[in-house]
């Protein structure tokens, strides 16, 4: 584990100037520096927005930090995928909050359902 002096060296991402480089993926950080959540984004509030996610977004922000930038949408959820399947979700054993596999933000605009979101839906029917 890390210790909390790791956060004595991270600087605060100014996400505005990276979104406008393109896509990127970024991830949230435990305070031991372990990550709980990996999402991408193509704008710059999307990382330090409360309501866009499904767990909380770290008060510190210098526990967000982006794993890769300048990157299409299709790359960035290629990237963001890959980086999921790496850490694992937690409700297949790994340590990610998120519900998602990853990659699937522009599909759900189309109107086309991941498995999970339409399992949700037929839930909640």
């Amino acid at each position: 584990m890390r210790s909390p002096a790791f956060l004595d060296r991270l600087r605060r991402h100014d996400f505005y100037a990276v979104a406008r480089r393109g896509s990127f993926v970024y991830c949230y950080l435990r305070p031991d520096g372990s990550p709980y959540y990996v999402g991408l984004a193509s704008y710059g509030f999307r990382p330090v927005h409360p309501k866009s996610h499904a767990c909380g977004v770290p008060a510190d922000q210098r526990l967000i930090r982006v794993l890769r930038s300048g990157l299409t949408p299709e790359q960035a959820g290629e990237w963001e995928r890959r980086y999921i399947a790496r850490w694992g979700r937690r409700r297949d054993g790994g340590i990610l909050e998120n519900h998602l596999a990853g990659g699937n933000h522009g599909s759900r605009r189309a109107g086309r359902l991941d498995p999970l979101d339409a399992l949700i839906a037929a839930v909640r029917a």
